[in-house]
């Protein structure tokens, strides 16, 4: 049973449970809280508290908690090192954080929230800290200051006390909402082609009894069809609803995991379940339920509803719910589930033929403004508009509006990539246009400077540079086979024509009249007409 108390006017929650005490203190902010230009902000916030506090943390979307076993003692490192940030450790943190990164191979879900919500708010995750290289301790202390604050935060406790004289000496201001999550796909079920011999599919459904219930029997369903484990994960969301998503491996022929993948959703989908599955999955969910009020991880995830002013939910009450659901229920959660779900597919697979829609990769406009081409690359153009910048590239548009920019990336060689909100971005290099350094100019003097981000500079091989010019001997040499080539192709009906024009001769001083006549005068005009043809070309 959870009880809700307060210590120094932050809420706690507290379930009696056997073996060491263990204890959490959530705050209601994550990467969705972030914008790109500043991505990372919550994350080295986080590194640095822990560092003080030896606890350990975790920064998700919407929560950063800070957690630890044996002791509630760090609650008050944590509080000390959120009042006063101990940024001199932030150089030392910063070039540990993209470290981590540069080692970390992208998860096969990594570019899904990016697909589905663009580059902001809850697809944030999907892209990198760019922020580690403009944030400074003012920044820091900063958000720190107004998101780490006891109205945005809960205490959870599972123990067998709440420990006398404890106190949660943290910092006054405000209950931060969740962002509401952009609706960035204009039709669903979607897909888009993955570059990893895997596949990834999200949904969102209820965070409620049905949507738990449903992601055990995927899990089954997928489990027995697919012959690659799949990874199913169930995020719970501060809107009341919760991130279903799936990853797999190929192990094989990605048609393959494709069609096995698909054939499991659409079996589940058109209420291939009987009572006894439906059954099976409410008793594994029982005994999930049962087993986080054990270790704690129960009252943890209630802790996150109530800073999402959602109701705590009884452990109790859970199981009900659950044993209470039956299989039209599932049938028309996976209806919609189904209907809502964004696909990424293995490498050289499309699911085009399941009815899926593709994905949009690209703009509809182009904007009015000054082109640039490329040299030696036609059907390519620059626009640089006074509205945004567009790149046109063998039909396909990408338009980036500035006022909906969420970042300018700038490397010292001159290089820039504006991204917008939508997640399409487009490329201004210098060096590949006549008026390269003039366009980038442009666009840095119309793009919001509280979006500019300044990244280390690139490897040489990683700058685009125009085809290189060819030296003059080579370019006398391909002349000159070009002329070659044309001597040869020439041949034919010269040798035609000369032989026309002999026998001609010939019949002309009287020796074989029409004997060479004809023959001479078919020569001279097939000759003719060879002729007339190669140099047509």
């Amino acid at each position: 049973m959870i009880e809700q108390l307060t210590v120094d006017r932050v809420p706690v929650l507290f379930t009696r449970t056997a073996g060491p005490i263990r204890a959490g203190l959530v705050f209601r902010v994550g990467v969705a809280d972030e914008t790109a230009a500043q991505r990372g902000v919550t994350r080295l916030v986080e590194r640095l508290v822990r560092q003080r506090a030896r606890c350990d943390a975790e920064t998700g979307t919407e929560y950063v908690s800070f957690h630890a076993s044996g002791s509630t003692d760090f609650l008050a490192e944590v509080c000390a090192a959120l009042r006063d940030l101990p940024v001199a450790g932030l150089a030392a943190e910063t070039a540990a954080m993209r470290s981590e990164a540069a080692g970390q191979p992208a998860p096969l879900t990594g570019a899904m929230p990016l697909w589905r919500y663009g580059a902001r708010g809850h697809g944030l995750p999907a892209l990198p800290e760019w922020g580690l290289g403009t944030l400074t301790a003012d920044h820091l202390r900063s958000w720190a200051s107004t998101r780490f604050t006891r109205q945005n935060a809960v205490l959870w406790i599972a123990g067998d006390e709440v420990p006398a004289g404890l106190r949660l000496n943290l910092p006054d201001g405000a209950r931060w909402p969740a962002p509401v999550p952009w609706a960035g796909l204009p039709v669903t079920p979607a897909w888009f082609a993955g570059g990893a011999d895997g596949l990834a599919w999200d949904t969102v459904v209820p965070d409620d009894a049905t949507g738990r219930i449903l992601t055990e029997l995927l899990e089954r369903r997928l489990e027995r069809d697919l012959a690659a484990r799949p990874q199913v994960a169930y995020q719970a969301r501060a809107d009341g609803t919760a991130l279903l998503t799936v990853a797999a491996s190929t192990g094989g022929p990605g048609d393959a995991l494709l069609g096995g993948f698909l054939d499991g959703l659409a079996g589940l989908r058109f209420g291939h379940l009987t009572a006894d599955d439906v059954a099976a999955a409410a008793t594994a969910w029982s005994e999930r339920v049962r087993a986080g009020e054990g270790d704690g991880s129960w009252v943890a995830g209630q802790a996150r509803r109530v800073l999402a002013g959602l109701p705590v939910v009884q452990a109790g009450d859970a199981v009900a719910a659950g044993q209470a659901v039956g299989t039209g229920d599932v049938a028309a959660g996976f209806a919609r589930a189904l209907a809502g779900g964004l696909l990424m597919t293995p490498a050289g697979s499309d699911a085009g033929w399941a009815s899926y829609a593709l994905a949009p990769a690209s703009s509809a406009v182009v904007v009015d403004g000054a082109e640039l081409t490329m040299p030696g690359r036609p059907g390519h153009r620059l626009v640089l508009g006074e509205s945004g910048v567009s790149m046109v590239d063998q039909g396909t548009v990408l338009t980036v509006r500035f006022a909906d920019c969420v970042a300018l990336l700038r490397w010292p060689d001159g290089g820039r990539r504006v991204v917008g909100a939508d997640g399409i971005s487009v490329d201004v290099e210098p060096a590949l246009y006549p008026a390269g350094e003039s366009a980038v100019a442009w666009v840095d003097s119309r793009v919001p400077g509280g979006t500019h981000v300044p990244l280390p500079a690139r490897d040489a091989a990683d700058i685009p540079r125009p085809p290189a010019r060819p030296a003059a001997a080579e370019v006398l040499r391909a002349r000159a086979g070009r002329i070659l080539r044309r001597l040869r192709d020439l041949r034919k009906p010269a040798v035609l024509a000369g032989v026309g024009l002999l026998l001609g001769s010939i019949a002309a001083r009287g020796n074989g009249g029409l004997l060479f006549a004809l023959p001479g005068a078919f020569c001279l005009v097939y000759g003719y007409l060879l002729l007339r043809q190669e140099l047509r070309k």
